[in-house]
């Protein structure tokens, strides 16, 4: 009996996780990162743009290549429009946007360049 009650909190410990990943933010807000290989860690160069003047939008990421991406958690240190960037996410699926400009993409990390 006591083997099954200590399953059953064993079990309840372990699935009480979060269900999104935490954002994860290295440097202080306004310090450049230092020297380090970022796109090796699955980082990629982005540029903060602020598209509060469209409906529905806000401030975006838009990749080297023109892309832009929707965040949907980007940290509020971050909201300033030309800010270069070093970005990790992941695409939302299923994800809604009034903005329709660039896809969803929940922010796992990010760090000024």
């Amino acid at each position: 009996m006591k083997l099954v009650f200590y399953i059953t909190i064993l079990f309840f410990l372990f699935s009480c996780t979060p269900k999104t990943a935490p954002v994860i933010i290295a440097d202080v807000p306004g310090e450049k990162s230092p020297g380090m290989d970022y796109t090796a860690q699955g980082y990629s160069k982005a540029t903060i743009v602020d598209l509060t003047g469209l409906d529905g939008c806000r401030f975006l990421l838009q990749l080297e290549d023109g892309t832009r991406l929707q965040p949907e958690n980007l940290d509020s240190s971050f909201e300033k429009n030309s800010t270069s960037v070093w970005v990790k996410y992941y695409f939302q699926k299923n994800a809604i946007s009034i903005c329709m400009t660039g896809k969803v993409v929940h922010v796992t990390g990010i760090k000024k360049r």
